[in-house]
């Protein structure tokens, strides 16, 4: 609380974006945290980029994230496949019970975000499937999708240089766009086409089925940041450049 009193009173921060990957980790840590925004009555505007731990979570904390002033909150829900989830991944995340909490969000005026990873050694084509088909059930505010990153002296590289699935590549191009996993079940290739496709696809599905959504992040966006808007949107949607410079 003492540093958030800080960026409010010295700063004037009206909004503050927790980077922080395991903020609801410690549940009974993160309640207490926005017990103490509400109750000092801070009065910021605050959301969670890069996700929270999705399996910690219940509804009160939820209640409390909104009555504190998240708007946006972000789940890392990683699959749709609960096989992935649990034998691949070894993340301790049910999707029966992610579900009626991501419902219970956007219930009580929380966007919901949410981020899935495909392209796992071992992961089938239908199972991939079911994470691009996942968001489209619980109707999410947005969804980015990306390729497993088998970074240096992780688990997941391992296992790509002992079965040969590693495509050679350079520092450079580990992220989380690029693929660099060949399986039996899917290409690297087709694996970065297919995230294109999926992303742009469910951007089309908001605009058509929740447009007051895409509109209201598109200006906050482009307010933020026009030219990474006005960029994304000439890369992704196919237009033409017509600067011959």
């Amino acid at each position: 609380m003492v540093e958030l009193e800080h960026l409010k009173d010295i700063y004037g921060a009206r909004h503050v974006q927790f980077e922080d990957d395991n903020l609801t980790h410690d549940i009974v840590r993160a309640k207490k945290i926005f017990r103490g925004m509400i109750d000092g009555n801070l009065n910021v505007k605050w959301t969670t980029p890069n996700g929270v731990a999705l399996w910690c979570m219940d509804r009160e904390a939820l209640d409390l994230m909104k009555s504190s002033g998240c708007y946006y909150v972000k789940f890392a829900v990683e699959s749709g496949s609960q096989k992935v989830l649990t034998d691949i991944i070894q993340k301790p995340q049910d999707l029966e019970k992610v579900i009626p909490l991501i419902v219970y969000a956007r219930s009580i005026g929380l966007k919901v975000g949410s981020f899935f990873v495909v392209g796992l050694p071992g992961e089938t084509k239908e199972q991939i499937r079911e994470s691009f088909d996942f968001p489209y059930k619980v109707k999410l505010d947005w969804v980015e999708y990306s390729i497993a990153t088998p970074h240096y002296g992780t688990e997941l590289r391992n296992i790509c240089q002992k079965g040969g699935y590693l495509k050679t590549h350079s520092c450079g191009e580990l992220f989380a766009r690029k693929g660099l996993i060949d399986t039996p079940e899917f290409s690297a290739e087709r694996l970065e086409q297919k995230i294109i496709e999926e992303n742009k696809k469910y951007i089309k599905y908001l605009m058509f089925h929740q447009p007051a959504t895409i509109l209201s992040q598109g200006w906050e966006a482009f307010r933020r940041n026009p030219s990474f808007v006005i960029e994304y949107v000439f890369k992704n949607f196919g237009f033409k450049n017509t600067d011959n410079n």
